[in-house]
């Protein structure tokens, strides 16, 4: 079942989804999640990754070990 739930979520995020004939397209979405990272290496090496590579659109904050992603 998570992992049904996951892979709609993915879906949400790519198409947008359609509740009563509206249609929310991705742009008008935004998701909010926090994670707790093991250990401060696979923190750094998270955070470097988004800074550097992938997604202008996201923006996260870190207290601790805790990283806190809008997307």
């Amino acid at each position: 079942m998570k992992k049904i739930l996951s892979v709609f979520a993915v879906l949400i995020l790519i198409y947008g989804f359609e509740i009563s004939g509206v249609h929310y397209p991705v742009s008008s979405l935004t998701l909010f999640f926090t994670f707790e990272m093991p250990d401060e290496e696979m923190l750094n090496a998270f955070c470097k990754s988004i800074d550097k590579n992938y997604r202008k659109d996201v923006k996260y904050m870190v207290d601790g070990l805790k990283v806190t992603v809008t997307w």
